[in-house]
């Protein structure tokens, strides 16, 4: 006797069948998709903490090298005028009043997208930074990746330059000395320099030992030359209250930086610059026998050789 199996037709098999396979493949492809759903939310979970990392640690890096190539521009900004911008706008477009500017201090000059502002005027975050001008100190702070001025991420870069001013004082020395001596030996005994400074300059400049230049008339700070020694007549020589001993004239020194970007010293010596992640940093060190870095030799010429910088960064 045959069976009920073996009395269905070939085709109802074959129906069945495909109708069962179906059934197998709906159900698998769900189990897929609910498999490839589960591992993409488990990656999606563990990159995100990693890209934002990432990011974070690229545009703190971007703003660090941008601070750097600020401050250059900031020194030649006062190297030229003789005072410190009050922003980053300053060194890009000639603030009114300000004489001898010849900027923009800052090459390739571009519109950040989010701010609207110039890319040197924004972080690395597209955030405007926030600019501080103290005495001779110039500070330059980004928030950071909380935005938050004030905290430990902060970004920050300081100026000081107490370099430049001693460098134009010992210049100015050398020069005003050298036509001090030069007019002694040809007039010292008909028409001794008075021990009055206005007068004295006024002596060298009439009989031609120096030319009729305001700065030659002041030290870098702007206040006028002391006779050395005070009291005697004729003149021999003069010096700046700023530095405490007329030997510095002739070593070249040019400051030390320190650890927090203030000048230290009680010589008048100033650090250049100093950067740092959370608010303090290294800076180049200056030696005074013309072998540091920024240093002067005896004809007035620049040495490049022994700067070192020592940087303290928060990534």
């Amino acid at each position: 006797m045959r069976t009920l199996a073996n009395q269905v037709s070939p085709a109802v098999r074959d129906r069945r069948s495909e109708r069962a396979n179906r059934r197998c493949q709906a159900g698998f492809t769900l189990i897929e998709l609910i498999v490839a759903v589960t591992i993409l939310a488990i990656l999606a979970g563990a990159a995100i903490p990693v890209t934002a990392k990432v990011l974070t640690y690229k545009a703190r890096k971007a703003t660090q090298e941008e601070q750097t190539q600020i401050l250059d521009a900031a020194a030649n900004y006062f190297a030229d005028t003789g005072s410190l911008p009050l922003s980053v706008a300053n060194l890009l477009v000639a603030p009114q009043g300000v004489a001898g500017w010849t900027g923009p201090y800052l090459p390739g000059i571009s519109t950040d997208q989010l701010s609207g502002l110039t890319t040197y005027q924004v972080d690395g975050w597209s955030r405007p930074y926030r600019v501080t001008v103290a005495g001779d100190t110039w500070t330059l702070e980004s928030a950071g990746e909380d935005g938050t001025f004030g905290t430990p991420v902060d970004l920050q870069s300081v100026l000081d330059v107490t370099y430049l001013r001693r460098e134009w004082t010992i210049d100015r020395l050398r020069t005003v000395n050298q036509a001090i001596t030069l007019y002694n030996a040809a007039l010292q005994a008909t028409s001794p320099l008075s021990t009055n400074w206005s007068t004295a300059f006024s002596q060298l400049v009439g009989a031609g030992y120096l030319p009729n230049v305001a700065s030659l008339s002041m030290d870098g700070w702007g206040d006028g030359w002391v006779p050395d020694p005070v009291g005697v007549s004729p003149v021999v020589r003069v010096r700046s209250v700023h530095l405490s001993t007329p030997a510095q004239v002739g070593s070249g020194t040019s400051g030390a930086q320190s650890t927090n970007g203030s000048g230290s010293s009680t010589n008048g010596s100033g650090g250049r610059s100093s950067r740092s992640g959370n608010g303090s940093g290294g800076g180049n060190s200056r030696s005074g026998n013309g072998s540091g870095g920024g240093s002067r030799n005896s004809n007035g010429s620049r040495n490049s050789g022994g700067n070192s910088r020592n940087r303290n960064r928060r990534g």
